[in-house]
């Protein structure tokens, strides 16, 4: 994972910072570092001419995921620090919903048994966890249905 910093003519970024705002944004986004080709910071202070106010400082961070389409939040804080923090806890939580629907499957409806009969008549988000639970119902159902049509003399 490639971390680039820019920043704005009113931030001096020196070595030191580069080191901790690579060090920050490395640790947050550690757990997706195979998935992430690069990172881009943006630093800028927006009230930079006025000398002062809350949440001037503004850090831009976007995400290049490996397949997909570039990524970005902002965040604003009173010093950089928080700025870099804020959006680093911002992108972790987007890959995370960016990354957690890519493993859900989609299951289109109805899902037909093998005599025809609807077991799921509605679309629904299925995550990889719970697919061995709906298996299983299917199997409860099916066994059902051969018991109740042994019932009314049918052959399944």
């Amino acid at each position: 994972m490639q971390i680039q910093i820019n920043s704005g003519h009113n931030i001096e970024v020196h070595e030191a910072l580069v080191a901790e705002i690579s060090g920050a944004v490395e640790s947050a986004l550690s757990r997706f570092c195979d998935h992430i080709t690069q990172v881009e910071v943006h630093l800028s202070d927006e009230n930079s001419d006025k000398k002062g106010g809350n949440d001037d400082m503004r850090c831009v961070m976007e995400a290049r995921l490996e397949g997909r389409q570039p990524i970005a939040v902002t965040h604003h804080a009173s010093t950089l620090d928080e700025a870099v923090d804020g959006a680093a806890d911002k992108l972790t939580r987007l890959i995370e919903h960016t990354l957690g629907r890519a493993r859900s499957l989609r299951v289109a409806g109805p899902i037909r048994l093998c005599w025809g009969r609807p077991m799921i008549d509605r679309t629904a988000e299925v995550s990889e966890m719970n697919m061995q639970e709906i298996l299983d119902t299917a199997n409860a159902l099916v066994a059902d249905d051969k018991g109740l049509l042994a019932m009314e003399g049918k052959e399944a």
